[in-house]
């Protein structure tokens, strides 16, 4: 298959200082050709392939700079689902090559005595695997037990889905789900659904929410503390805290364990655990210029610092 695309306004991100996103619109066009193979071997069984490859015409600037389009040239995936009555198991791989970002280098944003000017650069994601198990159970026609496990090769090959911002390792989840909605639409009399509905809706907002007001802002580094900014109540540590300080190599969250945190929603934060640390707490917009900060009450503390050269300050 063969399309054709024309975007009058299409959005165009770019990185900016390492931390955030900014998006413009302007025209965009894309070329793509698509290959898709389904194969049913059994009734129960499926198996999908697809295969895209893309051409873009990128028309957005910045400055002089054509800002690149973000996305990959080439998408494959292949799916694997079997279904029962009561159950269904399935995995899927998902193939992304290389995308190319643009990224803009101003810290004049955040301090307007900032003597450096601004600069444009890029970055490269680079090609990403994406592993998938999932498995479910049908309680009864309402109600769905479920269980899933993605990035499970992000050790090997690490996942960019945004630039600079690498998914750190596995993930998995387990869960319940429901036709709420659609039963309390079609049997308004039916106070069980409606009352699963408000009480999804009470755990899920107050957890967004908390997820936002807690995840770090901005870090600064002064001559007598470090203080992640946050929503909701920022986290100040004191030179005289620290026992030691030290920059961690670009493959130091390889590997890496949640217990109880958050891995890309508004940032990486909470508890983590490595072989090569321990137990630590994360503080990071991105996964890039990590430190480990090492406390004399035996605290562990891993940072993001866009600005390297003012935590190597703060050391020595």
């Amino acid at each position: 298959m063969f399309f054709v695309s024309f975007m009058k306004n299409a959005l165009y991100w770019y990185n900016v200082n390492q931390i955030f996103f900014d998006v413009t619109t302007a025209k965009r066009n894309i070329w793509s050709l698509c290959g898709v193979i389904d194969y049913r071997p059994v009734s129960q069984l499926l198996i999908s392939a697809q295969v895209k490859g893309l051409l873009y015409s990128d028309y957005a600037k910045l400055g002089e700079t054509t800002i690149d389009s973000a996305m990959p040239n080439v998408e494959g995936s292949l799916k694997v689902r079997y279904t029962h009555k009561q159950f269904t198991l399935g995995f899927s791989t998902e193939v992304y090559g290389k995308s190319r970002w643009t990224s803009l280098r101003n810290y004049a944003l955040f301090n307007p005595n900032y003597a450096e000017p601004a600069s444009i650069g890029h970055f490269t994601t680079p090609v990403a695997l994406d592993l998938s198990l999932y498995a479910d159970w049908h309680v009864n026609k309402t109600w769905t037990i479920f269980a899933e496990g993605n990035n499970l090769l992000g050790d090997i090959m690490p996942t960019y889905r945004w630039a600079y911002y690498r998914e750190l390792g596995a993930s998995f989840t387990v869960g319940v789900s429901g036709y709420m909605l659609y039963m309390l639409f079609t049997q308004s009399d039916n106070v069980e659904h409606l009352v699963g509905l408000i009480l999804f809706n009470l755990i899920m907002l107050p957890t967004m929410l908390a997820c936002e007001g807690l995840a770090p802002q901005r870090l600064e580094v002064g001559e007598s503390q470090i203080v992640i900014l946050r929503r909701y109540r920022s986290v100040t540590i004191r030179r005289d805290e620290v026992k030691s300080v030290e920059k961690l190599p670009k493959d130091a969250m390889r590997g890496a364990i949640r217990t109880f945190g958050v891995g890309g929603l508004f940032g990486f934060f909470g508890r983590y655990y490595t072989r090569s640390i321990g137990s630590f707490s994360l503080y990071a917009i991105g996964t890039d210029n990590l430190f480990l900060i090492r406390k004399w009450d035996g605290e562990n503390i891993v940072v993001a610092c866009a600005e390297p050269d003012k935590m190597d300050g703060f050391i020595s």
